[in-house]
């Protein structure tokens, strides 16, 4: 059955108990079961940034420790942790360490071996 997508017109979609009402009213963020996971990088670690992300669905933040340092990891969950107690939701975090890397490139004194 083709589906009239003209605007006031659709009101039931097919495929279940999902209707046009339900896509477009505010849920309660508590009830979800889904988790959405957002990974912050350096342009994403304020906390207006954050916010939006919050607002927007994430339950989840996944900070890749493939940038920056130390300071700013702990500083970037300080701020997630406080822009989701202002909000009140909680939001979990994940801390994506990065395992061995493989370089391509050529040995000091071109060196055909290195011991590591």
């Amino acid at each position: 059955m083709p589906v009239d997508f003209t605007e006031g017109a659709l009101t039931y979609l097919p495929g279940g108990d999902i209707t046009l009402e339900s896509l477009t009213t505010p849920t309660d963020i508590s009830k979800r079961h889904t988790k959405v996971v957002c990974t912050l990088g350096p342009k994403c670690w304020d906390e207006e940034t954050i916010e939006g992300m919050i607002e927007a669905g994430m339950t989840m933040a996944r900070i890749c420790c493939s940038h920056g340092n130390m300071e700013e990891w702990t500083t970037c969950l300080e701020r997630v942790r406080k822009v989701s107690a202002k909000k009140g939701v909680n939001v979990a975090v994940m801390m994506e360490t990065t395992g061995p890397e493989i370089r391509m490139g050529y040995f000091e004194d071109n060196a055909p071996q290195i011991s590591l």
